[in-house]
């Protein structure tokens, strides 16, 4: 992709140029037991192309579904599940990396969206369409700044439409974020609770404390008057008042 999206390097180049300088590019970021001919490069990017193709029609069917409260994640786990099944012979996805970069390019989009104008009888990855689509010929190549000037004014001459699948993709962005601000409000709720709780049950630890301590300094000034001089009626109430702070705090009956 870095070699065709290169308008000096790629750009007005055929086919067989264009390979031979993708494998130029290659061989020199590669060690020398792993150097391979323009051919084995083009040939192994025909194989991937195909399987990736495969799979971004996967991944479109599972995002076209996304539920509300999946990750991105979850829905990679879908559209790989589902290519598994759909095509059980060639095994599971193994270039979810290399398809991660495709589907970042326009040149891909555009691509894909060829094949998807086609009859699906003609729709076969050959290896000779590999360098046609990916070497920058007439319709690939980078425009001038005097073109993209011209499309720029036709775009803006054209009434705005409104693209319902980006619509969709931005409600369920929203919708995701809506979902995610509610459970972090939630959590934060149910912390604050527990901490109110907390704060009431040590609250009330510190008023039980206090008031035992109040009932024990209470008794020891009783328990230290001189009770010799007093009425029998006083000196009786003094004894229950002793007997019930002593059962209160030593839980005791005598």
């Amino acid at each position: 992709m870095n070699n065709s999206n290169d308008p000096i390097q790629a750009n007005f180049k055929k086919n067989d140029q264009y390979w031979k300088g993708v494998a130029d590019v290659f061989n020199s970021t590669t060690p020398k037991d792993r150097v391979r001919t323009a051919k084995q490069i083009k040939d192994h990017f025909g194989r991937i192309k195909k399987r990736v193709a495969w799979f971004g029609g996967n991944w479109k069917e599972a995002n076209a579904m996304w539920a509300s409260g999946e990750s991105d994640e979850d829905v990679m786990n879908k559209a790989l599940q589902s290519y598994e099944e759909d095509h059980k012979k060639d095994g599971p996805f193994m270039f979810r990396h290399c398809w991660e970069v495709l589907s970042k390019e326009p040149k891909w989009d555009a691509y894909l969206e060829r094949l998807e104008d086609l009859e699906p009888g003609k729709r076969k990855f050959v290896e000779e369409d590999v360098g046609q689509h990916f070497s920058l010929d007439d319709e690939e190549r980078p425009i001038g700044g005097k073109k993209a000037k011209e499309q720029m004014k036709k775009k803006k001459e054209q009434p705005c439409i409104i693209d319902l699948e980006d619509e969709l993709n931005n409600f369920l962005d929203a919708q995701k974020a809506a979902n995610e601000g509610r459970a972090e409000m939630l959590e934060t709720q149910r912390r604050v609770s527990s901490e109110k709780l907390e704060s009431r049950r040590l609250a009330h630890l510190a008023a039980k404390e206090h008031k035992e301590a109040v009932m024990l300094e209470t008794y020891r000034s009783l328990l230290m008057q001189n009770t010799t001089g007093m009425p029998e009626d006083v000196k009786a109430e003094h004894m229950l008042a002793l007997k019930c702070l002593r059962e209160s705090l030593f839980n005791k009956n005598d």
